[in-house]
């Protein structure tokens, strides 16, 4: 006998299995009652808030790592939005003796797994906790009194001080006096080992400081000329604090970059970095392939976690493969879609690679657009340049983007660097650097466009950088010989020094302006040789573009005859060697070719 209901059964499992799926992409489960996911953290870096409210990634052996390393003065550098704030709230939240049993927020975690060795630890120390995320300004005086705010609102917290007998009357007034921002500025700079002093005096237990962004005002001062001032003013604070404090147990500090220079002159040749090329504390920072796997099962998006990969994927830090966590979480956030979006973008500011890269060279545009297009570069970073020397050498920027999350390091067997420009440098130094994924790529190429846009920022510049475009796809040399002349007679001044490599960079710029239409090859074999620069439309119908450039310094003018004959050799070395192969073999067959030769700002020509 066969019930009516018994038909129903699949058609109920199925519409049951349903329910559940749209549920779990809802952020919900089926368990008896619908139960909500927790929501993603983002733009929260308060510890206790974080694994009270949000889904948090577990992070807590990060507490064991500082217990058994023990470093006296630690300074871990991480681009923006790795997880710095956060981890310095979960290290406050564990040691700080508050009165309060904050193991609530530590049983569930694999800290406490450790054993009474590391969880007896906990809130047994007074903690000095400040962060420099607002201490910035567009000049001195206002970068100091945010500065002062900072140290003040810590000293608030320890008001009990004040009114302790042990103060005499003089300390007392300067106690409040720095509490209430009205202290001179040599008690300000005395103020983070003062309070050391005084906590371990009163306290009978030395306290442990914790610094977040130290490097935020720092840099303020660099882009906003003040950086001797913000430098005079930082570097004693640190050093009185940090340096040979025998009132202090340990200290962290965070930041972007380690451009405080640890030598005998500043006081704190004691610091002891932990950058994205250590080992150390990797896997703290950021997210790991596991954690994401996890987190997106959690969220039921496991089906989107390769689009993940290819986006917010591609970090090494030492040895360990990192994932953007503000782009994860803000992707879970918004319902993992299929087609991601670029979170990076107003993270941070990048005013600072703006500033460097206006100083960039041929070679330097050369290797970045090679990067936009998938490429490796071979760089030495150096991670003791303070922010004066990043102009020094052109190269530097290398280890600026590096360290701000636009580059990462890859294999390094798989570049090599000349025996004679490593000779006497730390292997630690030498580096193959990518972009990590397709969000930094995004990101990366609007600022190689607006370093382009840089050299026309001006009128009439600007139309002349658009009319040199207009004038190559109407294969029109005249106008385009007048628009070179003009934009360069107009924007440079050192053309007796002037090389090939200069005006290939000069070229390559203008055809960056168009990225967003074309991919752009430079020295790149096909045919009989190398062409130097190769344009290949991204979408149909487009015609390709192969420019061969020649320069003719003083020291050879005098032998290398008409500027048109160079130019048209150039036209014809293109024919000569088949450079258009490259682009007849994935199709294209309508290609532009174009001549060039220059000398100084004049300019010749040959198209067709």
């Amino acid at each position: 006998m066969v019930f009516v209901s018994d038909l129903f059964l699949p058609f109920a499992y199925d519409t049951l299995k349903y329910i559940k799926w749209a549920a779990s992409k809802k952020g919900y489960t089926m368990s008896g009652v619908v139960s909500k996911k927790k929501p993603m953290p983002v733009g929260v870096s308060d510890y206790e808030k974080v694994v009270t409210d949000y889904y948090y990634a577990d992070k807590t052996l990060f507490i064991r790592d500082i217990l058994d390393i023990k470093t006296n003065v630690s300074l871990i550098t991480r681009p923006r939005r790795f997880g710095k704030s956060l981890n310095m709230s979960m290290l406050q939240t564990f040691f700080e003796n508050t009165g309060e049993d904050k193991s609530v927020y530590f049983r569930d975690k694999n800290i406490w797994q450790c054993g009474p060795e590391y969880t007896d630890k906990m809130g047994t120390y007074p903690v000095i906790s400040i962060s420099f995320k607002d201490a910035r300004g567009n000049n001195w005086e206002e970068c100091y009194d945010e500065i002062t705010k900072v140290l003040s609102a810590e000293y608030k917290k320890w008001i009990k001080i004040a009114d302790n007998p042990k103060l005499d009357a003089s300390d007392r007034k300067k106690f409040i006096a720095i509490k209430e921002g009205l202290a001179q500025e040599s008690d300000f700079k005395d103020s983070l080992m003062w309070l050391t002093e005084l906590i371990q005096s009163i306290y009978r237990k030395c306290p442990i400081i914790l610094i977040d962004e130290y490097d935020n005002p720092i840099q303020s001062g660099y882009l906003h000329g003040y950086y001797d001032k913000v430098m005079n003013f930082i570097i004693p604070l640190f050093s009185k604090a940090l340096k040979d404090n025998k009132y202090l147990d340990f200290a962290v500090l965070t930041g972007i970059n380690r451009f405080l220079k640890e030598s005998a002159g500043t006081g704190l040749n004691n610091l002891k970095p932990y950058s994205i090329l250590d080992d150390i504390y990797s896997q703290y920072f950021g997210l790991t392939r596991d954690e994401v796997k996890e987190m997106f099962a959690y969220y039921g998006y496991s089906d989107r976690f390769d689009i993940a990969c290819e986006w917010y994927d591609g970090y090494m830090f030492g040895k360990t493969e990192i994932f953007s966590p503000w782009s994860i979480l803000n992707y879970i956030q918004d319902g993992a879609s299929s087609k991601p979006g670029n979170y990076w973008d107003n993270t941070s500011s990048n005013d600072i690679i703006y500033d460097i890269l206006k100083s960039a060279t041929p070679e330097v545009l050369n290797n970045l657009i090679a990067l936009l297009q998938g490429g490796t570069v071979v760089a030495m970073i150096d991670e003791n340049l303070t922010y004066p020397e990043l102009k020094s050498d052109a190269s530097n920027v290398y280890t600026l983007l590096l360290m701000y999350g636009y580059l990462t390091t890859t294999d390094v067997q798989c570049c090599s660097i000349p025996e004679e420009i490593t000779k006497g440098i730390s292997q630690r130094f030498n580096h193959c650097l990518e972009i990590p994924n397709k969000e930094i790529s995004s990101e990366f190429h609007k600022i190689i466009k607006n370093i382009i846009k840089s050299f026309c920022a001006k009128e009439p510049a600007g139309k002349l950088f658009i009319a040199i475009w207009d004038a190559i796809m109407s294969r029109d040399a005249e106008t385009m010989e007048t628009c070179l002349h003009s934009f360069l007679s107009s924007t440079a001044r050192y053309f007796d020094t002037a090389y090939e490599a200069f005006y290939q960079g000069f070229m390559l710029s203008v055809c960056a302006y168009k990225w967003g239409s074309y991919l752009i090859h430079t020295q790149t074999p096909s045919g009989l040789g190398r062409y130097d620069i190769g344009l290949e439309p991204r979408e149909k119908g487009m015609p390709g573009i192969i420019i061969e450039v020649e320069s003719v310094t003083k020291s050879k003018s005098q032998n290398a005859g008409p500027l048109e004959k160079r130019a048209q050799a150039g036209l014809e070395q293109i024919k000569a060697k088949g450079y258009g192969r490259d682009l007849l073999s994935r199709g294209i067959t309508d290609i532009i070719l174009v001549g060039i030769a220059f000398n100084a700002d004049e300019v010749s020509v040959a198209i067709e």
